[in-house]
């Protein structure tokens, strides 16, 4: 079974490298030659072919050899959860080998799982290349992602987001909202309750006690130092807030946790149904229509960085997340490549596919890849859908700087990753019993605080 295992595995990675061009015997450099594995699902095997290409010609001596997973081929969750387990076996039971791919899936683990044998340390690497530096990126997006000082995954792209303001709201509300250059969830919450007449309408479709727990994980847990505050009375008037904000329909529903953020264009129509219901739209940084000046009064206005109870914005580092395996014999070439993944050269084959590579670390490239971006989204929502940004088009080149600037300014602000609210805890029963009220603020927040205190333990 091993051997016919093996056998499979081979062809695989065989039939993956020849997709790009070559086959794992193909390389040039005779002695010198070496071959660098790892995996990557379908949704990026044209993308990896072009990669590995591209970094032929430039490492002619080495041989990328991947194989492609399914991950969007079939069952979404069930290839996510074959994938995952094949990932981490070796890592979480100690039997990682030389073997095994030399990069690997960030996506898979979780900061509170990481060791110094599981992974190299990318600051090292960093501070070891004489050609890289460190300020030609977003230095603290890196700094979110870094575990005890230590970087075990390099976050090829990142997002995080905003919160913008009903257009119909109170006009003195609104001038409230528009001092804030960024805003917390509890200055949020302060701000929806002092609304004297809200006519029906709730925070936002986003707001429930169990998503602003989610979002808050880092101002309530220490998890490098493995403590938590999560029965503290700040912590239940942020809950209590959050509950008496939410929608109740959306509670009756069992739609508790579930997160409305707006990221891609949104029909007028939906827009109106919205406002009517709720003052506040959470929207990704990729949701372009809530920057975009439009020719008509904005429904929603005025979008500014969601920041957590920590002063700092979350952050969700996207599906390229990539870490070196600590065994690898290739540590050298694999940083090589990791680099290389986040540079222009590798990604020329799809810049102009606005739903890939468009917040990247590298500050250069994110500058010289944003606008292509937004004019694509631009003129295609504004043929094809009848978006209003006729104005925006005409003069295109002063207006997507203009909001690249605006991107640029807060993606050097403190940020937080929301990988690291990433525990194994089932809070859904906690949540549904505190909003339908069998239990009580202090209640909830004491049960949780004992669920994460026994995994912080562990």
């Amino acid at each position: 079974m091993k051997k016919l295992f093996l056998s499979i595995l081979l062809a695989a990675t065989v039939l993956a490298a020849s997709a790009c061009g070559d086959s794992p015997d193909s390389t040039s450099g005779g002695a010198d030659a070496r071959t660098l594995s790892m995996s990557a699902p379908d949704y990026m095997k044209d993308h990896m072919a072009f990669v590995a290409g591209e970094f032929k010609k430039i490492r002619p001596d080495v041989t990328i050899k991947y194989s492609i997973y399914d991950m969007i081929n079939g069952d979404y969750i069930g290839n996510w959860a074959r994938q995952a387990e094949k990932v981490r076996l070796p890592y979480m039971t100690g039997k990682v080998s030389p073997d095994d791919d030399d990069i690997v899936e960030a996506k898979f683990f979780s900061p509170l799982e990481y060791r110094d044998w599981m992974f190299a340390d990318l600051f090292e690497m960093m501070e070891s290349d004489d050609g890289f530096d460190i300020g030609d990126y977003y230095e603290n997006v890196f700094d979110a992602t870094a575990t005890k000082g230590k970087l075990y995954q390099f976050p090829l792209d990142f997002q995080y987001k905003f919160i913008g303001i009903n257009s119909d709201a109170p006009k003195e509300i609104i001038g409230k909202f528009k001092q804030y250059e960024a805003i917390t969830y509890g200055e949020l919450l302060d701000l929806y309750f002092s609304i004297p007449d809200k006519e029906g309408r709730y925070c936002s479709q986003y707001i429930d006690a169990s998503t602003v727990y989610n979002s808050n994980l880092y101002a309530f847990i220490d998890f490098e130092n493995k403590t938590c505050d999560i029965d503290s009375p700040r912590f239940i008037e942020l809950i209590t807030k959050a509950k008496n904000a939410a929608d109740p329909e959306k509670i009756s529903k069992g739609q508790m946790g579930s997160v409305l953020v707006w990221s891609g264009f949104m029909p007028e129509a939906v827009i109106k149904e919205y406002a009517a219901r709720y003052f506040f739209a959470v929207a990704y940084n990729t949701n372009y229509q809530s920057f975009i000046p439009q020719d008509r009064g904005e429904t929603f206005t005025h979008f500014i960085p969601l920041l957590t109870e920590c002063g700092r914005m979350e952050i969700e580092s996207g599906a390229e997340r990539w870490s070196i395996s600590a065994s690898s014999e290739n540590k050298d070439i694999a940083w090589e490549l990791i680099k290389f993944m986040a540079s222009p050269e590798a990604n020329a084959e799809r810049l102009n596919d606005m739903y890939q590579a468009q917040f990247v670390t590298n500050r250069e490239f994110f500058k010289s890849r944003l606008p292509i971006s937004i004019a694509i989204y631009a003129k295609n929502f504004a043929r094809n859908y009848g978006a209003p940004f006729r104005s925006f088009l005409n003069d295109l080149d002063v207006n997507t700087g203009a909001i690249v600037d605006m991107f640029d300014r807060y993606n050097r602000m403190p940020m937080v990753d929301i990988t690291w609210g990433n525990m194994p805890i089932d809070t859904g029963e906690i949540f549904r019993a505190y909003h339908f009220g069998s239990m009580s603020a202090e209640q909830a927040a004491s049960e949780l605080h004992n669920k994460v205190s026994i995994i912080l333990l562990e």
